[in-house]
């Protein structure tokens, strides 16, 4: 895809553009969801592991049912980790999310707006890993860069669901 506000380059090759990572995320489309407040946790799914989300919103842009959620990181948010981190996450994300509380709401054809709630890494991704993680982030300068949520809207095709 192309961005017109990058003067025609490549999107998929230029992801650090702050306005791609501020508004746009990957598909340049707003966000279905208008998120009011979000939370990170650690994880209690499985004793010390995982990342809890909370997402609260109060605004569904789209009555039609969404489905298929999925979680992707939009900027350099792997700067400074390990070359095979950065890699092997391009191939796994966007990564499926399951388990989401709110879900149910989302796949009713309806404008009903909903709060998400999940964990990721519940079974795999320890707290120490985790930090480790943000730690190496911080060292190579803290980056910005954007969690986007991402759905299939009635076969329509990928929408951002949250940003």
């Amino acid at each position: 895809a192309r961005c017109a506000a990058c003067s025609g380059a490549n999107f998929g090759a230029d992801l650090r553009a702050e306005h791609h990572i501020q508004r746009l995320g990957t598909t340049h489309m707003e966000p279905v969801l208008r998120v009011t407040s979000a939370s990170a946790t650690p994880g209690t799914v499985r004793r010390g592991h995982g990342l809890h989300v909370q997402i609260s919103t109060d605004l569904r842009r789209q009555a039609a049912p969404l489905s298929a959620l999925r979680i992707t990181l939009v900027g350099p948010a792997l700067a400074g980790q390990r070359a095979a981190i950065r890699v092997l996450a391009p191939t796994l994300l966007p990564f499926r999310l399951t388990h989401v509380r709110g879900a149910h709401t989302l796949s009713a054809r309806s404008s009903t707006t909903t709060d998400l709630d999940f964990t990721l890494g519940a079974k795999q991704l320890s707290h120490a890993a985790l930090f480790s993680l943000v730690d190496t982030a911080v060292e190579a300068g803290d980056p910005v860069f954007l969690i986007e949520l991402l759905c299939e809207c009635d076969g329509t095709g990928t929408m951002p669901l949250a940003q």
